[in-house]
């Protein structure tokens, strides 16, 4: 069951299409490598070694003009939760849990008939590797709650008249901003797509921080490296995705191949979490992902 939950939830990181041979693995790191660069705004490819930064993959303050010298399709995030609101004092809450790991603050989230992800039906609580501070479910927490940019919902609450609100809000303002077009109908628009986001985020030739850096990026757009995905699922069908420290594969506008930290991917069926105070208790409701 939690294999199928993994899965789920590694859209960006583990995708598959039947009969269209589309997947993305994103392997495991083998080393920690030195701080690369700056602070970001929350906002060979057959076998990579995969050297994570310690810090953000983001490029020094002035990055060489022309290593982003192509078209850009840039995603523009707005956060609606009032400041200073009961929600936004909340998710301010669930963010300093996520970073300390607390389980039962996370535990008293989740809705006692269980969480339903994805097309899963409920998760068994244990499935979610809580007690592990590294573990698959706090992967996807930390990766919904960077952006900060959230929005009212228009999902069936559990209590009728009440708001709810997705964390992030990516997914929406993609489809806002840029509608699926005639020409790729279907799922094929989804997964053809990743929204890098932070600024200056470094496109490396290899999956690593002592390859080139041949690309920079800034809350944008650019397709998913398809091909290269597929052939990294083949050698290693049995890896889980890392939904932090790895590495996705693009093509830039350019033309050039690259990996971007897959911390700053986004892909548009990405998970994302429904937010509901319930009988005067936040609740997350449910997590969308592979819609």
């Amino acid at each position: 069951m939690k294999q199928a939950y993994l899965w789920i939830a590694g859209v960006v990181g583990s995708a598959a299409v039947a009969g269209g041979g589309i997947a993305l693995m994103q392997s495991q790191p083998e080393a920690i490598a030195p701080e690369d660069s700056a602070v970001v705004t929350p906002t060979t490819p057959s076998t990579p070694t995969q050297e994570v930064p310690s810090e953000p993959e983001t490029a020094a303050p002035r990055p060489d003009p022309k290593l982003s010298d192509f078209p850009h399709k840039r995603l523009e995030l707005t956060d609606e939760v009032p400041a200073g609101s009961e929600f936004d004092q909340f998710r301010d809450r669930l963010q300093q849990a996520i970073q300390a790991r607390d389980e039962a603050f996370i535990r008293s989230l989740l809705p006692p008939d269980g969480l339903f992800y994805g097309f899963g039906g409920p998760m068994n609580i244990e499935d979610m590797d809580l007690n592990i501070d590294d573990g698959w479910f706090w992967q996807v927490l930390e990766k919904m709650m960077a952006l900060e940019s959230c929005e009212p919902s228009d999902y069936p609450p559990v209590e009728a008249g009440n708001p709810v609100w997705v964390c992030p809000n990516t997914t929406q303002a993609f489809y806002r901003q840029y509608p699926d077009p005639e020409t790729a109908p279907g799922d094929e628009y989804e997964f053809s797509t990743i929204m890098v986001m932070g600024n200056n985020v470094n496109v490396r030739a290899a999956a690593n921080t002592n390859s080139a850096v041949v690309g920079i990026l800034s809350n944008e757009l650019v397709e998913f490296d398809q091909a290269t995905a597929s052939r990294l699922y083949q050698d290693s069908p049995d890896s889980m995705p890392d939904e932090l420290e790895s590495w996705t594969p693009i093509i830039l506008p350019n033309d050039v191949r690259g990996y971007v930290y897959s911390r700053y991917a986004y892909a548009p069926l990405d998970p994302r979490g429904l937010f509901e105070n319930v009988n005067g208790q936040w609740q997350l409701i449910r997590v969308l992902a592979g819609d």
